[in-house]
């Protein structure tokens, strides 16, 4: 059975969890630099995904969770948190995420 996910259903979760890697890594007083080198990323890509515009991988959320000495659950039940509190609370601008997903559906199976 194919699941069809919108674009506008992806990217808050990405800027969530964006907010989240940030908040945890500036918590430890790390530069993106200094994370990207525990985390065995490029910085960039760290910068990339702090600001949602960068859909990672598994493997991409492995290396930062150990590079915040955390587990990729915590990030997960915390981009989730982020994401409900950004969808109730109106006064919040919208994530800067335009322009990271090219087409308006992704498909799944």
């Amino acid at each position: 059975m194919e699941t069809i996910v919108l674009k506008k259903d992806v990217e808050p979760l990405l800027a969530a969890l964006g907010r989240v890697i940030r908040e945890r890594r500036v918590a430890l007083g790390l530069s993106q630099g200094e994370l990207a080198e525990k985390a065995g990323l490029h910085r960039t890509y760290v910068s990339d995904i702090e600001r949602g515009i960068r859909n990672l991988t598994v493997g991409a959320l492995c290396f930062l969770a150990n590079g915040l000495d955390t587990k990729m659950k915590d990030l997960i039940d915390q981009m989730e948190l982020q994401a409900e509190s950004f969808e109730h609370d109106s006064k919040m601008p919208p994530p800067p995420v335009a322009g990271m997903i090219e087409s308006n559906l992704i498909k799944t199976s």
